[in-house]
């Protein structure tokens, strides 16, 4: 299995959050850079297949259109949405 990102452990070794991961709390969501997004989105997408930690990730958002959010047609339309909000990067680590 490759390692992703580069240098990190790869998925079944990982026991702890990548501390690239744990930078982007509170951070807002339109300043990611996509080296930034793809790994949000490999969080985002879901937890380890095993094991701990249960690592959630979410967005905080005031000022949100939740009809256009919530039908919007696709992740990116709803990513879209979200950075013209102004939406900040929630990262919670459960263990």
């Amino acid at each position: 299995m490759s390692e992703w990102p580069p240098g990190h452990a790869t998925e079944t070794s990982l026991s702890e959050p990548l501390p690239a991961l744990l930078e982007l709390d509170g951070r807002l969501f339109s300043s990611l850079t996509p080296t930034e997004r793809k790994l949000l989105k490999r969080y985002r997408n879901g937890r380890l297949r095993h094991g701990l930690p249960w690592i959630v990730v979410g967005f905080h958002a005031q000022h949100i259109d939740p009809i256009e959010w919530l039908h919007a047609p696709s992740r990116a339309a709803a990513d879209r949405t979200l950075r013209r909000a102004g939406a900040v990067v929630c990262i919670r680590v459960y263990d």
